[in-house]
């Protein structure tokens, strides 16, 4: 799969050149495909790549495409128990989307999800229950996709089973 990726890149850069939102996505989703084989590294080099193009050829500062690149990062950082770094993406993440969907979204739900995650091994508890609880009442109202709201339901069982065993 990875392979395909580093092919249709190429050939994408070849169409249309490196600093286009085009390589940013191909950049991003191999990334992705690093850290789903668990290679952390590589899926570093490509997400962070990825988030310095979009953000030097973006017009605004709030282009969901580089939350997106920010979210990956985050999850890449939880992977990686690096919870001060995947606080600093999703925060940042989710700023953008919420800015950008004006509240009502299910990536809304995913960065609010992610942040509780990274929030809950970081320590940060309370703050963790609250965006866990905050990010599944959103991905209900908004009728997330059944891939989402399994997302951010394993998240808040996280936090929810991890207070229980605690207390």
């Amino acid at each position: 799969a990875i392979e395909d990726l580093e092919r249709a890149r190429a050939i994408v850069s070849k169409a249309l050149g490196e600093e286009t939102p085009a390589i940013g996505a191909h950049l991003l989703h191999i990334g992705r495909a690093w850290l789903r084989e668990g290679r952390l590294d590589e899926a570093r080099t490509f997400m962070e790549e990825s988030l310095a193009l979009r953000r030097r050829i973006s017009e605004r500062p709030d282009d969901i495409a580089i939350a997106d690149t920010l979210h990956g990062l985050g999850q890449l950082h939880l992977a990686d128990e690096r919870w001060g770094e995947a606080l600093e993406s999703f925060t940042e993440a989710l700023g953008i989307r919420e800015a950008v969907y004006e509240g009502r979204h299910f990536e809304i739900a995913l960065s609010r999800a992610g942040l509780a995650e990274a929030q809950w091994f970081a320590g940060e508890e309370k703050e963790a229950a609250q965006n866990a609880e905050g990010a599944l009442t959103l991905a209900r109202s908004v009728n997330a996709p059944p891939h989402v709201l399994s997302q951010v339901i394993a998240v808040q069982d996280l936090v929810t089973q991890g207070l229980k065993d605690r207390n």
